[in-house]
């Protein structure tokens, strides 16, 4: 993949405040109103960003039998926040059981990131955005592999959408980043962020477009409660999980 030149970057203020935040809690909240600003961004960009979910596909591999999630998934590589975002080779996407104890220890095959997904603006900002938050949080420039997984979760009169049904968990990576795209027509989905001893850090919300939740995988663990449509036939919640490890 071509090194992408379009992009736009984080003020160091925000990006230093982010990354303390991790260090002191080992979370941060950062409202959608606020990144968009800090990045500049018109709404045009949003907007045709969040487009990419409406061509994901049905997961099959769900134990419980839902129908209610539909993703895409890539992996990349980032060894300088200013540098080349390097798009890994597809392979399967796998958990052990203990991490996930619905869908791990199973190969699961999705679809990849399209290409316009992945040359998108935003996107590349995002990315190199929580780069150098992780190499501040670390105190050093890290190599890093990261796991791409773009979600839409349904729900409708037959079937409640469930963002987590393996409930209270982590991913078993080094950071994480639960970014919210869209809410359309629902109720519910409240993450709650806890420490490793299940006590509550946070309940939020996320309902603007860019709210995210960014955390340390090792030291909180983080569910989202089911949707229910809030109006019409059938609802959805549109999000973006990254998942980060060091190489």
């Amino acid at each position: 993949m071509e090194t992408i030149s379009q992009y736009y970057a984080l003020p160091t203020c925000s990006i230093n405040h982010a990354a303390q935040a991790i260090k002191n809690d080992g979370w941060i909240f950062i409202a959608g109103e606020e990144l968009k600003d800090d990045l500049e961004l018109g709404e045009e960009y949003i907007s045709s960003f969040s487009r990419y979910w409406d061509s994901l596909a049905r997961d099959e591999f769900m134990a419980d039998n839902g129908t209610y999630r539909y993703r895409r998934y890539s992996q990349f590589e980032l060894r300088d926040p200013e540098g080349e975002l390097k798009l890994l080779a597809h392979e399967p996407y796998s958990q052990p059981k203990n991490i996930n104890t619905l869908n791990g220890g199973v190969d699961r095959v999705y679809p990849p990131l399209e290409e316009g997904f992945i040359n998108h603006p935003l996107f590349i900002s995002i990315l190199r955005g929580l780069g150098r938050v992780f190499n501040q949080a670390e105190g050093e420039t890290c190599r890093w592999r990261i796991r791409l997984h773009p979600y839409r979760i349904l729900t409708d009169a037959e079937e409640t959408g469930k963002p987590t049904p393996e409930g209270l968990h982590r991913d078993g990576v080094d950071y994480i980043a639960m970014m919210l795209i869209r809410r359309v027509n629902v109720s519910g989905g409240v993450t709650t962020v806890t420490d490793n001893a299940r006590n509550v850090l946070c309940t939020k919300t996320l309902s603007q477009p860019l709210d995210v939740i960014v955390a340390d995988d090792h030291r909180v663990m983080h569910e989202v409660t089911p949707i229910l449509c809030s109006k019409g036939s059938q609802g959805y919640r549109d999000v973006l999980v990254i998942a980060w490890e060091r190489e």
